[in-house]
């Protein structure tokens, strides 16, 4: 079988290459912020949140609001920051909670700006973040920088997401392990 050579990686091609091999080491390293998770648990004790995401993270942000609909029974709504701004954000009131989910990158600015409108409504605004900070004014939010691009983020946001699905299941006296009437296999015929 002939072999076959290629180019070196150079520039953003040899910066996604270090981006995937540290993604596989990265959800590992959520794991010191689990205890962290509690803060924001306390928030979603029910029976509704909305679950912000933008970019490359509102996939996480749904992955996030099954999670704790599944096992926690919070009745929790994904939407991407761009589509609750336009009609759905009227389901907001003094206390609602709303958890936003970002890897920074090029959506930071309009995480920024929903959760200070967020805040400004009264709501209980707490976040999941994979980057350098968190947006000001959040009543808790877990921020953890794995050094990853915002294209990889979601890989250690959704572990994050899970875990603290796992202590809202918990705090609610729910077993996350056996949700009620969820089967592990589904028949689709």
């Amino acid at each position: 079988m002939p072999t076959r050579s290629f180019a070196p990686l150079s520039g953003a091609s040899r910066e996604a290459a270090a981006g995937v091999v540290t993604a596989g080491l990265s959800p590992c390293g959520v794991l010191p912020a689990v205890e962290e998770l509690i803060r924001l648990a306390s928030v979603l004790d029910g029976p509704r949140a909305i679950v912000l995401g933008r970019g490359f993270n509102f996939s996480t942000a749904e992955e996030v609001a099954l999670k704790l609909t599944e096992t926690s029974y919070v009745l929790a709504r994904a939407w991407s920051v761009a589509d609750f701004e336009h009609g759905p954000i009227a389901v907001v009131e003094p206390g609602f909670p709303v958890l936003l989910v970002g890897g920074g990158g090029s959506v930071e600015a309009d995480l920024e700006s929903i959760a200070a409108r967020l805040v400004d409504y009264g709501c209980r605004v707490i976040g999941l973040f994979d980057c350098g900070r968190a947006p000001r004014g959040l009543e808790a939010a877990v921020v953890h920088d794995s050094g990853l691009p915002e294209e990889l983020t979601p890989l250690t946001l959704a572990v994050l997401g899970q875990l603290l699905a796992h202590r809202v299941a918990l705090a609610r006296g729910a077993d996350p392990d056996q949700p009620r009437a969820l089967r592990k296999i589904t028949r689709t015929w």
